[in-house]
């Protein structure tokens, strides 16, 4: 029972465990590459270069459980090659992001990314996400928004935004200050364990 042995016998134990893939969607730039590295890597790369497809795969316990997560996300193409991703590859749920700094990001989530996640995939739970909280009270974000009479988005417009789409629920993170992205991950696996639509659980 030597080294090999041990070795042999972690990657088969892995091998057993449940397998859930996770895709992420939302507008380009609006931090989806960045959550992903953070949580599979601890790297923060602002200026991460966009490539047509990512895959990243760990493993996370649940309620005592291990579970291996594929996380997908069809990054770098145009949104009609990213919505095919959803049509015939398995997937367990759907992350939904937008950027809380870009009210734009926010309202393609509802009226462009959601209504198509529920027509291709209708059996399928999304987890809303308003990905770079930490520029949420950021006092020259504010004021950039300002000039074009937005604001970023807050607490309560993506709880209203998660129930309107019939969210599992909706979370808020920053992968900058890595605030929320353990839970998210954490989300994310109980939702495509359960795979299942239910009314909106909300999590700050």
């Amino acid at each position: 029972m030597g080294l090999w042995s041990c070795l042999y016998n972690d990657r088969s134990s892995k091998a057993q465990q449940p397998r859930k893939t996770i895709i992420i969607l939302g507008d380009e730039g609006c931090g989806k590459s960045c959550q992903v590295s953070v949580f599979t890597k601890d790297d923060f790369a602002i200026n991460r270069l966009p490539v047509p497809s990512t895959s990243n795969i760990s493993y996370i316990e649940i309620d005592g459980k291990m579970i291996e997560l594929i996380l997908r996300e069809p990054a770098g193409l145009d949104d009609v090659t990213r919505l095919n991703s959803l049509s015939g590859n398995k997937k367990d749920a759907v992350l939904l992001c937008y950027s809380i700094d870009n009210p734009c990001s926010f309202r393609n989530a509802s009226y462009k990314w959601a209504p198509e996640i529920n027509k291709r995939c209708p059996d399928v739970p999304i987890v809303l996400v308003g990905n770079k909280k930490d520029l949420q009270n950021d006092k020259y974000t504010i004021c950039e928004l300002g000039t074009l009479h937005e604001e970023p988005i807050g607490w309560q417009a993506g709880q209203k935004m998660a129930e309107k789409i019939n969210a599992f629920s909706y979370m808020e993170c920053s992968a900058k200050t890595r605030e929320g992205i353990r839970e998210l991950f954490e989300t994310a696996a109980r939702t495509a364990v359960l795979k299942k639509k239910c009314p909106t659980v909300v999590r700050k």
